[in-house]
């Protein structure tokens, strides 16, 4: 089946396909739509026109596609996977609008909710990545077949990994982020690692007690000894204990028999199903290679106990074996996964660097990343997808009272968010709560608000608010202004 590669470069879209490198029209990102903007009408941007916005491809439904963003995010399209509004299958090329939102940055500016209710308790989002993603055929939203087996999946690109697992659908009807299980995350970065792994777990030996099968007298010498059997703990299915001397012991004597022993120790021989009977006296010392044996009248009681004690002793093997066969299939999976990734990522290198003849712009430079973080969300509905951890932000709760740097009057920015170093979230901070926020000593944390009618950010940097002053649970945070221009303004402040 023809397979279709797509690379955006710069702002402008090619067609690479891998049979005969036609070149598509190209196409500039575009504005969020009417249709777009119908579907996500609660939505809501602090400054619309900082709103991230959606890049556009082409597909033709009846081929299988991979469409490559310039982040390095990838897009699987299978063939005829698309229906119009009665249900008919789509055939010809569609347009398929997409971003993804993948920082704090992203997920204020877009307006999106990032929080999620569960039994009546509020937590925020920490994404893996996050993509929203519609159809078009002659400005006609199309739709996913419910009923395909295979789905468009969305491989986001990150750079490190962090707790989030879940996926998430958010249901624009109901208001509300739906969970859709775990999503599949593959850290190209861990291959070596799974190597290790899979020959750690080949080289697990496998040590479980084994019972000892009860044997009858055969005639040769044994003798009895008066110790707890439960000091042996293989042994407790006997409850009189006596030992016969091997057939490879040469050492016994009978006149031993007689000798007064001081003390008696009992350890597993160097052949299965044989223990080493030692006596002492003083400094003699003498060990015998044995069998454990029973007496006819026991034997049928102790054959009972060993069946049920090798049943036990089998069915921990077979689940410790069990457990180590599906902890290699899962490595396994990984490890295809991973080489299909990297095969993708290297088809697409390679048609993308004979198409523009140059290894030194940005999209090159994502490119030849070899340890990124794919996050596979797998889209069952066009609309927005989500991998995320919810989470409440440790640390103690304070209170912030703001303030103008220039002023030093009270005011409070319309929108206003809290962003931590080490989470990729932001946390809303407003008068429902008091404008409570938590405040992680040693964490950087940042202010960012905005002024919704002026094209104002209001911020402080990390060192700022770390020297803020701090009285019991309130925290006098002075924040500075800019006038936007350009969302790459918001970007450097926010290091992102």
């Amino acid at each position: 089946m023809k397979k279709e590669i797509f690379a955006v470069i710069l702002f402008a879209l090619y067609l690479i396909s891998c049979q005969n490198n036609d070149q598509a029209e190209s196409t500039q990102e575009v504005e969020n739509t009417q249709t777009v903007a119908e579907q996500t009408r609660f939505f809501n941007p602090p400054i619309p026109k900082f709103n991230p916005r959606f890049s556009e491809y082409s597909v033709n439904t009846e081929r299988d596609t991979t469409i490559l963003h310039p982040s390095g995010t990838m897009i699987d399209f299978p063939a005829n996977v698309l229906v119009d509004k009665n249900g008919n299958l789509v055939k010809g090329e569609v347009k398929i609008k997409f971003r993804e939102l993948t920082n704090p940055l992203n997920f204020i500016l877009s307006g999106i909710p990032m929080e999620y209710d569960s039994a009546g308790v509020e937590y925020t989002f920490e994404s893996m990545g996050m993509a929203e993603m519609y159809a078009y055929q002659n400005g006609e939203p199309v739709f996913i077949n419910s009923e395909s087996e295979k789905k468009p999946v969305v491989h986001i690109a990150m750079d490190k990994r962090n707790s989030a697992k879940n996926q998430y659908y958010l249901d624009t009807a109901q208001g509300k982020w739906v969970y859709e299980g775990q999503a599949q995350i593959t850290d190209l970065s861990k291959e070596k690692d799974l190597e290790k792994e899979w020959k750690k777990l080949s080289n697990v030996k496998i040590n479980v007690q084994e019972p000892i099968e009860p044997k009858k007298e055969s005639g040769r010498p044994s003798f009895f000894i008066t110790i707890d059997p439960a000091s042996v703990p293989e042994l407790k299915q006997y409850d009189k204990l006596s030992f016969e001397i091997t057939e490879n012991e040469k050492k016994y004597k009978p006149e031993y028999a007689k000798t007064l022993w001081d003390n008696v120790t009992i350890d597993k021989g160097g052949r299965a199903g044989t223990y080493n009977v030692t006596f002492s006296k003083g400094e003699q010392q003498i060990t015998f290679e044995t069998y454990p044996l029973l007496p006819e009248e026991d034997l049928k009681k102790a054959m009972e106990n060993y069946k049920k004690e090798k049943q036990i002793a089998d069915r921990k093997r077979d689940s410790i074996k069990n457990l180590i066969a599906q902890q290699k299939e899962m490595i396994e999976l990984e490890r295809k996964r991973i080489e299909e990734y990297n095969r993708k990522l290297e088809e697409n290198r390679k048609a993308y660097y004979a198409r523009v003849k140059a290894r030194n712009d940005s999209i090159a430079r994502v490119m030849e990343k070899k340890e990124r973080v794919y996050v596979a969300l797998n889209f069952s509905q066009f609309g927005v997808w989500n991998c995320d951890n919810p989470m409440l932000a440790s640390g103690n709760t304070i209170h912030a009272l703001f303030k103008d740097e220039k002023n030093k009057e009270p005011f409070v920015p319309q929108e206003i968010y809290a962003v931590y170093k080490n989470y990729n979230a932001r946390f809303p901070i407003g008068s429902y709560n008091n404008f409570a926020m938590k405040y992680l000593p040693g964490t950087e944390t940042m202010i960012i608000g905005f002024d919704l009618n002026k094209d104002k950010v209001y911020y402080i940097s990390p060192e700022d608010f770390e020297q803020s002053d701090k009285v019991k649970d309130q925290m006098i945070v002075l924040l500075k202004s800019k006038n936007i221009n350009d969302v790459k303004d918001i970007k450097k402040l926010l290091g992102v």
